[in-house]
């Protein structure tokens, strides 16, 4: 199993998140744009895991009952070449401390299964559009400019009340996500 965890977020804002894909020529192109469907704010990426470390994981992430609810606005859009990992663009998630700390309470929870803990900062965001290290030129000039167009672009807002324990399944035609377990936060029910 390839797990995650992850907020979900509304369709007002994957649709907004959406709509950029009609202001760029794609025509050609060697990008993948995630689908709508898979936007999500990542607190931590697992990875692959035996059936058996489920529960336990479950177990763990139910230890974790954040007070507050988190509020999230997404506005403006990024993007960066990295020579591991290839070509990113997206959706900026503003600072919010209560999102820091549940991704910090996930992380020492998820470190006492054995789970290496980050050694970077929390930097949260929704990933847009994914390429290979050798994109063509014109592909990362084209994604430059449409990040520079949508920089300060409002995507919206929400309130999360639960995050997720997420399965990805890899198909040829792209992953597919599927909700494995939610824990509500305990402000949820008030």
């Amino acid at each position: 199993m390839r797990l995650f965890v992850a907020l979900d977020i509304p369709e007002a804002v994957r649709e907004n998140l959406a709509g950029m894909r009609r202001d760029f020529p794609s025509i050609g192109s060697p990008l993948r744009w995630v689908p709508p469907q898979n936007f999500h704010v990542t607190l931590k990426f697992i990875g692959s895991v035996p059936p058996e470390k489920l529960p336990p994981i479950i177990e763990a992430l139910r230890r974790i009952s954040p007070v507050d609810r988190v509020k999230l606005r997404i506005r403006g859009v990024g993007w960066l070449v990295n020579a591991k990992t290839g070509v990113m663009l997206f959706a900026t998630v503003e600072d919010s401390k209560p999102l820091t700390a549940l991704a910090t309470a996930i992380d020492q929870q998820l470190e006492h299964l054995g789970f290496t803990p980050e050694n970077r900062t929390f930097m949260p965001h929704l990933t847009l559009v994914r390429a290979s290290r050798d994109t063509p030129a014109s592909s990362k000039i084209a994604l430059r400019e449409l990040a520079e167009q949508h920089k300060q672009r409002d995507f919206g807002s929400m309130t999360a009340t639960e995050f997720h324990l997420i399965e990805s399944t890899t198909l040829p035609t792209g992953p597919i996500y599927s909700k494995v377990q939610s824990f509500p936060f305990a402000s949820a029910g008030i």
